[in-house]
Formats: structure tokens, sequence, C-alpha cells
């Protein structure tokens, strides 16, 4: 076994810094614990070759008498830390029964001082300028201790993450009572949606409610008393749950109701969130005692329009919401007397959850530049990472006991795979290769159908990819690393993609496929929807589809956008270098423009639940006389032909294919590409910081 290191080094975009016990991951230091950097550096050092548990036991634990958990959790942390996925490594490989590797070279980084010996004819120069030299340092010595003194970041150090519990399914929606004592959990799993509690002390999980409800939001009225949301049927409810006793309804709505939360301070108060349109989104409150309900927006017109992830602030009569949540999102602050809103932060690109952890700070669950994880926000500091989500597993959820000073947290991973299916023999094709244990989808066929071009966020974060069906091989597309990829299109000469996607904002951008670099992309103001090129590949054309639904062309070159039709998009197709295919919804029709000449004519007109369908959705065939699209018949979903001529909506072709949504069909109807979701899984954590 190789000696571990002791000096600064880096791999990849991290820096790692033994002395202090910190990395940096995209500049963003992140202070780990003395064990885990002790164990990073020893696997660093080990040039790619395989150490054993024996080793890494007799490095970390020289005397101390450890179990085999005790290296799986470590190497659990640490992956956690960098960002790795244990399914898909870049950086740690578990060797079954021997031990791990590192599949990275690390490089030392050199810190020595550069000292520069003047030539004869500089000397005396030197001497003058030695003093200013001197002079200069002592100034920012000054500077810098001052700095230091009033903006001195203290470090979050993780001493343990471990499982809180190993159910099978989905933990979510935790909700911890005001002592710490007992954790409230919504359990997913085979359709069943169940609220259970767990005692922290005696890790007893007791059932509350089991019923054909889907719950969500729970919350904590007294040790005894819960309520929650719950909805059936298109009714919603708010509940109040005496534990051992039925639900009583205390409100009722035919509008979906998203979040409660009890105000600190003012326990007779059940606020929530009432959903009342895509741009809007009530605040209101019942009173327990009373059953009085109040909306808050007849006192308060400057609420934003569009809030969620409501929480209660350690300040009494004071929430916690988010604006904008997912177009711009911003942290807000509500005193309930005054009615004055704070904003608190507004440089998170995605917040999913916020808890207050003092008068002055919060926990942050949401992606701030390349990082998603739990955050510590103060707003008089920068935000600080604490724990970064790793690889396809997602952190949607975290509770602090600030008292103890223990996060809860709930992460998620979902499985998404891509099936290709033989339509006239109705059974699956192989893709070995393709998929992984994160979200594979969005899978199209190249003009050539000799690849597959899908996005996968296997890496941790969203890019294109492509898949050789001959040589079973898998090529990374791009490097956007992006939230999110709305959608994709291919040019004709199969050279550039066209891709509507999300980091710190929305962008519509364009790929080099041979090299993956991002040629040039441009910022839009909503969700962009690339869904062709034109004939010559000077064009793109892309839609709205979210907003507006309105249909625009942008130089392939320069990225400038006009507007090319109103209430349009969905699905275009150049049939050759004066005709464009595309959907019109005012129509509720397939529409022929002739781009020389302006004219139009309308193709079909009862497209099958035009309004339910979304990009890739619909196909025309190579002969241009039918379109594939998804169906539902006798409600159940299907892939169906329907040709362009008949008078009704009634499919030519049905394919018996009922499991999977369609992804894309080759123009020949033949082979398709499906997407197959697989049961998620997620469990609660337990993540002990150090006092």
């Amino acid at each position: 076994m190789k000696a571990q290191l002791t000096d600064k080094f880096s791999f990849g975009k991290i820096i790692v810094d033994p002395k202090s016990n910190a990395i940096y991951l995209n500049n963003v230091e992140k202070r780990i614990e003395p064990k885990l950097i002790t164990l990073l550096c020893l696997l660093a050092a080990q040039g790619r070759d395989v150490i054993s548990r024996q080793d890494i036991t007799q490095a970390i634990w020289p005397d101390v008498v450890v179990g085999e958990e005790s290296i799986t959790r470590a190497i659990f942390a640490l992956r956690n830390a960098l960002g790795d996925d244990a399914k898909q490594p870049q950086y740690i490989e578990t060797i079954p029964k021997k031990g791990y590797r590192f599949l990275v070279d690390a490089q030392l980084i050199d810190e020595s001082p550069v000292v520069i010996v003047p030539n004869a004819q500089s000397a005396s120069n030197g001497k003058r300028q030695l003093g200013f030299f001197l002079g200069a340092v002592l100034l920012l010595g000054i500077g810098l201790l001052v700095f230091w003194h009033h903006e001195e970041k203290p470090g979050v150090e993780i001493t343990s993450i471990l499982p809180l519990n190993k159910m099978e399914g989905v933990e979510r929606a935790i909700s911890l009572n005001p002592d710490g004592t007992q954790l409230l959990f919504i359990h997913e799993n085979n359709q069943k949606n169940d609220l259970y509690s767990r005692d922290l002390k005696t890790a007893q999980d007791v059932l509350w409610i089991r019923d054909e409800f889907v719950k969500r939001s729970p919350v904590w009225i007294d040790a005894n008393t819960i309520a929650y949301i719950r909805h059936h049927g298109g009714e919603n409810q708010v509940v109040r749950n005496y534990q051992g006793q039925p639900p009583q309804v205390l409100y009722a709505s035919s509008k979906p109701i998203l979040q409660l939360s009890m105000v600190n301070g003012d326990s007779g108060n059940l606020f929530f969130l009432e959903f009342q349109n895509n741009n809007f989104i009530e605040l209101k409150s019942l009173n327990l005692r009373n059953g009085k309900q109040q909306n808050w927006r007849d006192s308060m017109p400057e609420l934003p329009n569009k809030i969620g992830q409501l929480q209660y602030s350690k300040k009494p009569d004071t929430l916690l919401m988010v604006k904008d949540e997912y177009e711009s999102p911003a942290i807000l602050s509500l005193d309930l007397n005054t009615k004055k809103i704070t904003v608190i932060n507004n440089q998170f690109s995605e917040i999913n959850k916020v808890a207050a952890i003092n008068d002055s700070a919060v926990l942050v669950v949401g992606t701030l530049g390349a990082a998603n994880g739990i955050w510590f926000v103060n707003d008089s500091k920068p935000p600080q990472l604490v724990l970064r989500s790793s690889g396809a597993e997602k952190i949607v959820d975290a509770q602090i006991d600030s008292k103890s000073n223990v996060i809860f947290y709930a992460n998620l991973e979902i499985n998404v795979d891509v099936n290709m299916v033989s339509v006239r023999e109705q059974k699956i094709l192989p893709l070995p290769e393709l998929n992984s244990s994160g979200i594979d989808t969005k899978a199209t066929f190249s003009n050539n159908n000799k690849f597959i071009y899908f996005t996968s966020n296997r890496s941790g974060f969203y890019d294109i990819w492509r898949y050789d069906i001959a040589a079973r091989s898998v090529k990374k597309m791009s490097t956007l690393n992006a939230f999110v990829i709305m959608q994709y299109s291919l040019s004709h000469d199969g050279k550039r993609l066209a891709v509507g996607y999300r980091t710190d904002d929305l962008y519509l951008g364009v790929i080099d496929v041979e090299t993956g670099r991002l040629l040039h992309h441009v910022k839009t103001s909503s969700i962009r929807f690339p869904l062709a090129w034109s004939y010559d590949d000077k064009t793109i054309y892309a839609s709205e589809h979210e907003a507006e639904v309105n249909l625009f062309q942008y130089d392939a070159l320069t990225l400038k956008q006009t507007l090319f039709a109103e209430k349009s998009g969905l699905y275009v197709k150049a049939v050759n270098e004066t005709t464009l295919v595309y959907v019109d919804y005012i129509r509720h029709a397939l529409v022929e423009r002739n781009l020389t000449t302006k004219q139009e004519k309308v193709l079909h007109d009862t497209i099958p639940e035009l309004m339910e369908l979304s990009p890739g959705k619909i196909k025309l065939n190579r002969t241009n006389d039918g379109f594939y699209s998804n169906c539902q018949i006798e409600w159940v979903n299907k892939t169906c032909l329907f040709l362009l001529s008949a008078s009704n909506s009634s499919p030519a072709f049905v394919s018996n294919v009922n499991r999977w949504q369609m992804l894309d069909i080759t123009e020949e109807g033949e082979t398709m590409l499906t997407e197959d979701v697989k049961p998620p899984s997620g469990d609660i954590m337990k993540m002990q910081l150090r006092d």
C-alpha cells in the first residue's frame, strides 16, 4: 500500500486540501470529516490500484476494532461529498470481495512561492521597490486579518450519515415535531400511500392512517395530533387526526391544496396554499379553534401570484415561502403582523424545500450553480453547501433539529429506461449498455436509424448521449451539466444538435455533434422546445408549448428569434425546401405552409387528445399521408396511425404495446422507442453535524 497524500491535490474539477479538511467543488468550499479526508487521500495515492478493506481499516482506524459497516458508511459519505454514484462511479469503484479503486489520477498542486532573482541592471531598482513591496504586503495582511475577523465562514463538518429506515419504496414529506422526538413521514409502495411517525429514541414506527386517499404535507399540531392534505376522486381536503381516531375534515375544495404549515408563536392557525391556475396560488389560513377561514391576498395585494414551499419561521408570526419556484425562485419571509415581505435569497435556480434553522438562517434543499443538495443560507453570508446530491440520487426534502445538530433528509432515486420495440412483432428488442440506474429518456432515432439519441442524468446532471445500435456502445454528446433538458433536435446533416435546457437560467443552444462543444447559446424568457430544423439546416423551429404555445424560428448561426406562428408548436417537419408541416392549436389541426407563398392548408383537423400531447408524441410517416400519435382506446395507452385522408379520428393501425409511452417511431412505423418507468426508491437519512 502506497503512502497517502498530504499536500493539496486535484482531480477532475475537484481540489482537495488535506491540511484544512476541505474539498472545493466548482470553487465552492466544503469541509468534511478528518477521517473522510484521510480516506480520500489514501484512495487517491494508490494510482488506480485496488486497496483492500483491511488496508483501509489499518490506515483509518489503526487502534480501533471496527466492523465492515464502518468502511461502507465512510465510502458512502465520501461519495456523497464528491457527488459520486456507486452504480455509475466517476471516482470510487467498488471491487467486490476485494476493496476499492480510485478511477482518476490525482495531480499535486505546487504552491511553493516564486522567487524572482533580479539581474545586475535591475538590482538597484529592486532595492528601492522592496520597501514599497513590503509596505503593500503589510497593508494587505492587515486588511485580510480584518476581513477574516468579520467574515469568518464556519465550516460544516459531517460526522456521520446513516439511514433512518429501509422500508421498501419511497419515504417523503418529513416533518419533525417541536421537541425533536418524533418524525412524521409518508411512505409509498405499490400504489399505497401511508402516513407514519417514528419515535427517534426507540426507533419504533407507528402507522397513523392507511386509506385510499393520496396524502401530502403532514404537520404536527401537538404531541398527539397531526394535520395533513389528502385527495381522492377530485376532492381535496385538509384533515386533522388525533392519534387512534378517524380523521376530521377541516376544509374541502375542488382545487388542489398544496402545502400546510403551522406558524411559530400562533399554534391556533393552520396555513395552506390552494392552487387556482398555473399563474395564481392563494395563501389561506384556518383557525383551529373557531373554524374561521382567511384569504391573506385580500389584505396583501403585493403577495406574489406564484408561491410555494410554505414553511414556518423561527420568528414569531412569520412564514417562509418561495416565489416563482420554477422560473426564478426567491426565498421570502412574510411578517403576518406588519404584512412586510422580505427577500432572504434569490440565488438558487431550483428550490425543493426550505426549513427554519434559527431567526436569521434557513436550510435550503435546492440547486445553486452546478451543485444540488442541502445548503445553509444566512442573509449576511454566501450560501454554504452542506451535502451534495450524489449521481442519480436527488435530495428532495429535509428538516433540521438545531438543538441536536441533526439534519433528517429524504432522497429519491428514479429509474427510467429506454425500450426499443418491434411494432409488428410486439416484442422488446435488446439495447445492451444503453440504460443506467438513472433517468434515461427523450430517446429519438437518428435520420438513418443507426443511432439512438437520448438524455440521461447518469453523471449527476442531464446531458445528451448517443447509442450506436450496431456497436452497442454509448457516447456522451454534450457537456451541458443541465438540471433539465426540455427537448433537442438533430440537424438533417447530423452535425448539430439544437437543445433547450436549464442550468443557471433557461437557454436554447446549438451543439457540435463531433466534438460535443456548445457552439452558441442564448437565454430564453420561457421554456423552449426545439422541434425541427429547416430543410437546409439554416433555421431552428422551437415552441414554448407550456407558456403561450407560440412557435418561433431561430437563425441557426446567430440564434436570433422571430415569431413563426401564434398558438402553434408540438410538432414540426420540413418536408422540402418550401414546405413545412406543424400543429396549429387554434384550428386543432396539422397545417402545411408554403414558405415562399405563405399559403396554408389543413391536412388533418381531428388530432385525438391534442391538448394532452407533448413534444415527441406525434410524428408524420415517411410518405407524409399519415401520422403516429399516442392515443387512448378503452382507457388504455396505445400508439396509433391516423391517415390524413380520413374524415374522423379513428386510427388506421393500433399498436398493442400498451405498457409504455411512445418516445419516437421510425417513419416506416416498424420500430418504436418507448419510456419504461421503474418503481422509484428513496430513504430517510440522518446526518449528524459536529457541534
